[in-house]
């Protein structure tokens, strides 16, 4: 069996760390270099689109191996020609930087809306409201049974 740690009921696998390093000769310093620059994301080779499936943080630009032909399909409300990229017609990002760890992640088929209640006002909000949706423990927050 597969262990993925998603469902609560499967076995449990180790945790992976990985390290990365990169060393840029005559170069900015990291604090001029800033952390905003970076353009993180995946792709899903195992789709019909293959490595043209990107997936980047909201409002980064896809990569020239993009299929830009995904764009505004399905709940996308990405628009090339509007500069705008991942996410839904409400706001709602297609992935996220989470600044904190250990984050408790929703258990496998369960939108982060389920586990997280204040996830979608905060991203319709374009982040203006529930600023600590992750963070805060109060009730009102979140249900832990949708969490892993």
């Amino acid at each position: 069996m597969t262990e993925w740690n998603a469902r609560p009921l499967d076995p449990v696998s180790a945790v992976k760390t990985y390290s990365i390093s990169f060393n840029v000769a005559n170069g900015p310093s990291i604090n001029i270099f800033g952390l905003g620059s970076y353009n993180p994301f995946t792709w899903n080779d195992a789709s019909v689109a293959g490595r043209g499936n990107e997936i980047h943080l909201t409002g980064k630009t896809p990569t020239a191996k993009a299929n830009l032909a995904l764009f505004g399909t399905g709940s996308d409300n990405s628009s090339v020609a509007a500069a705008r990229y991942y996410q839904t017609a409400t706001g709602l990002p297609w992935t996220i930087d989470i600044p904190i760890k250990p984050f408790k992640y929703p258990i496998e088929q369960t939108g982060i809306t389920f586990g997280y209640l204040k996830f979608q006002i905060w991203a319709e909000s374009n982040g203006s409201q529930f600023a600590d949706w992750y963070s805060n423990t109060s009730d009102g927050y979140r249900d832990l049974s949708k969490l892993y």
